[in-house]
């Protein structure tokens, strides 16, 4: 069964990390709600994109990259979600 789920034989990690070196955000989505049965679920997701050219030898996609000056832009409730549109890419 196993081969099904994972039809590649090896993985090979690879380090990620911006030329500066500095910590980086990814564009996340986070929220709380109820299922039919009444359990409270916290769910996560980390949203992705076409590579960068940078990237796509390794993989096909890549995570969002929120960029310093946008953290709040991004974190902010109050925000319309065509204002923070611009900053998935």
């Amino acid at each position: 069964m196993r081969a099904l789920l994972y039809p590649y034989k090896t993985k090979q990690p690879h380090l990620i990390r911006l030329k500066n070196g500095q910590p980086f955000a990814l564009a996340g989505l986070w929220e709380t709600w109820t299922s039919p049965d009444g359990e409270l679920v916290e769910s996560f997701t980390i949203l992705t994109m076409d590579a960068s050219d940078v990237l796509r030898p390794i993989h096909d996609r890549m995570p969002v990259i929120i960029a310093p000056e946008n953290y709040d832009r991004w974190l902010d409730k109050a925000t319309a979600p065509e204002d923070v549109q611009a900053l998935l890419r």
